[in-house]
């Protein structure tokens, strides 16, 4: 530990022989820390690393966790959901939209038998690496505390992160009705290829290990008519292509953007409902209107706490899909 003033210390946690599980944070001198048994993480359970405590008995804390994905998930949802599996409520969610996926901070309450904890919860991404830095106390404490639990939060560090990936990701595309090309994680396959043909390409991706629980994402590329502005009737061909996989999308209603999408062109945002093999679904839809296709991305996955790696996977992968697609003009 090395001090910087008389009311702050910076405290770096080195986990030899794993450097790349350091971490360093500015506590205040109020605060001490406490001796915890600490597993380098290995799965995805998040695992303790280091706890703090502010004085004798005061209730307030923070402790830093870490879990090792091998698969990409939006780093935010993936901590809203573990705060969720333990009793919390999400009062007030701040992203910072990256291109590792959604960060930020989360502001929750939990019910105990004895009182109610207010939490300050940050995760930061290091590659397969998620870390979650929560800081709580109790809701009569919290005014008092806020801000010195939210500059305790905001000052975690990785000295020694990767950076990068949670996992390669593949590219598929072609030429006709335009220029297409999409990215996504390699933990997906592609499992229906397009038709040949000048007019129409789609592709259907499944998740490899989580099958049916990752539910399924589709990218249609449609030729435009040059006299063709709503792209409403080719969603019929969103709902040709997953019920060829088992998936039922219901009836959608498409809502302009504000703007331009992912790609500086129109875009069109829908919700539907959908099942898969039966199943409830969530369904989300984004189109985006070119000068010679309409580009339709889809995904449908199941709802239920029970699915909830699938979903976490769905999600990232719709994510990366409509954020990295190249679209292009026709051939000839």
């Amino acid at each position: 530990m090395t001090a910087q003033a008389s009311e702050q210390t910076l405290v770096r946690y080195r986990r030899s022989p794993l450097p790349r599980n350091d971490f360093e944070l500015v506590i205040p001198s109020t605060w001490r820390a406490v001796r915890v048994p600490c597993d380098p993480p290995t799965g995805p359970r998040a695992v303790r690393m280091a706890l703090f405590v502010r004085g004798v008995g005061e209730g307030a804390a923070l402790e830093v966790r870490c879990c090792s994905l091998g698969r990409e998930v939006d780093p935010l949802d993936q901590m809203a959901a573990h705060l969720a599996r333990n009793g919390a409520t999400v009062l007030k969610r701040q992203p910072r939209y990256t291109a590792a996926g959604t960060v930020g901070t989360l502001r929750v309450e939990r019910r105990t038998t004895d009182d109610t904890l207010v939490t300050i919860a940050r995760v930061i991404k290091d590659a397969e690496l998620l870390y979650f830095v929560y800081a709580h106390t109790t809701l009569a404490d919290f005014s008092a505390l806020e801000g010195e639990l939210d500059a305790m939060v905001a000052s975690v560090r990785l000295p020694n992160a990767k950076r990068g990936r949670a996992e390669p990701w593949r590219h598929a595309g072609g030429r006709f009705p335009a220029d297409h090309l999409f990215f996504y994680p390699e933990s997906f396959k592609i499992e229906r290829e397009p038709d040949a043909s000048p007019v129409v390409a789609t592709y259907v991706l499944q998740h490899t290990s989580l099958t049916e629980q990752a539910g399924r994402i589709a990218f249609v590329a449609i030729a435009r008519p040059r006299d063709s502005e709503d792209p409403s009737p080719h969603a019929a061909w969103l709902r040709r292509s997953f019920g060829r996989v088992g998936v039922e999308l219901g009836a959608v209603v498409l809502e302009r953007e504000r703007g331009t999408g992912p790609v500086d062109l129109p875009t069109w945002r829908a919700r539907s409902e959908g099942h898969v093999r039966g199943t409830p679904a969530e369904t989300e839809l984004l189109v985006v209107r070119h000068e010679d296709a309409f580009i339709l991305v889809a995904r449908a996955v199941p709802a239920g706490r029970e699915f909830e790696a699938g979903w976490l996977a769905n999600r990232r992968a719709f994510a990366i899909v409509c954020e990295g697609m190249r679209i292009g003009r026709r051939p000839g």
